[in-house]
C-alpha cells in the first residue's frame, strides 16, 4: 500500500476490524479514510451504494449526487456530493469504494474530502490497498 505524502496509519486502531489513515489539513482539521472488509450486503455499484446509504445511514432528507464513478474489479470507486437537509448550503464531497483486492472484498470510505487533492489522494490510497 502506498501512502500519499502527509498520510499516516492511525495505530491506536490496530486491533480493530478496520484500518484508519489520516492527514492534517492546513486549517488544523484532519481528513481521514477508513478501509474495512466489505460485507456480503455491501452494494457493488455506485448507484446501489448511494441508495443504500440514503435509506439506512445518512440522515433523513439528505441528497446525494454521484460526481464521478469508476468501475473497479468487483465493484466501483465514486466521488459523491452529499447535501445534508440541515445544511443545504454546504454540500460536501465524499469518496467511497467497494472492490476486490486479491481474494478479499474491501470497502473504503472518506466521509469528508475537503478538496479534489484530498479526494485524489484517498482514491489512490484505496486503489493501492492490499490485505
Amino acid at each position: 500500500m502506498t501512502l500519499p505524502d502527509g498520510w499516516v496509519k492511525v495505530e491506536k486502531y490496530k486491533d480493530k476490524d478496520f484500518v484508519l489513515f489520516e492527514t492534517p489539513l492546513p486549517d488544523g482539521r484532519t481528513a481521514n479514510m477508513r478501509i474495512t472488509y466489505a460485507t456480503p450486503r455491501t452494494p457493488t455499484t455506485a448507484r446501489a451504494y448511494v441508495d443504500d446509504k440514503l435509506a439506512h445511514t445518512w440522515d433523513p432528507g439528505c441528497k446525494a449526487k454521484i460526481v464521478t464513478e469508476e468501475p473497479l474489479p468487483g465493484g466501483f470507486a465514486a466521488t459523491i456530493e452529499l447535501t445534508a437537509a440541515a445544511d443545504p448550503q454546504h454540500p460536501k464531497l465524499e469518496f467511497h469504494s467497494v472492490h476486490d483486492v486479491g481474494d478479499q472484498h474491501v470497502h473504503c470510505e472518506c466521509e469528508w474530502a475537503p478538496d479534489e487533492k484530498i479526494r485524489d489522494q484517498v482514491a489512490a490510497l484505496c486503489k493501492s490497498a492490499s490485505w
